[in-house]
């Protein structure tokens, strides 16, 4: 993990599937849900504006980073995800098909850089969440996770991800 960065983050425009899951449906549904995503965007005529993420709505960082390991790991496995799967767009687009159209407003916000797989993201995220508490900043509930290369063709200790947690102070 890199090391932390408070960022101002301008608005951010994107199209967006949403979905609630288990974590362990999350890789079958991101293969799904990011090509529908592209062809979506690329019938619309809109350029990206960075790399695919996903939004990670209603966490609670407490439970999800302080339990004792069993707690955490049965809670990962057990919670319903608020998940959203987008592309960022240099323009609002226009809904279709279940997709919704969202401009994320602009925040203060945390970032580190997680080099490796994304099974091992947990270990970014404690010692991001103990870098917060630490500095004083109060996570909002929600983080971002920007996909810096592809899974298909990246060796997954070789993935890059950075991890966003806007912040109120």
């Amino acid at each position: 993990m890199s090391i932390p960065q408070v960022e101002q983050c301008p608005p951010m425009h994107a199209l967006v599937l949403t979905r609630r899951c288990k974590i362990w449906q999350m890789p079958k549904l991101m293969q799904e849900g990011y090509p529908q995503l592209f062809a979506a965007v690329e019938a619309q005529g809109i350029a990206t504006a960075g790399m695919p993420f996903a939004h990670y709505l209603n966490l609670d960082w407490p439970r999800l980073t302080q339990a004792m390991w069993f707690a955490k790991l049965w809670g990962f496995f057990t919670q319903d995800w608020h998940l959203e799967m987008a592309v960022p767009l240099v323009r609002k687009p226009q809904a279709q098909n279940g997709l919704r159209a969202v401009t994320y407003p602009a925040c203060e916000a945390v970032t580190v850089l997680h080099h490796g797989t994304y099974g091992s993201m947990v270990n970014s995220y404690q010692a991001l969440y103990r870098w917060l508490k630490g500095q004083g900043f109060k996570p909002a509930n929600e983080c971002f996770e920007f996909y810096l290369n592809d899974p298909q063709d990246t060796q997954p200790e070789e993935l890059q991800t950075r991890i966003l947690v806007p912040i109120r102070r």
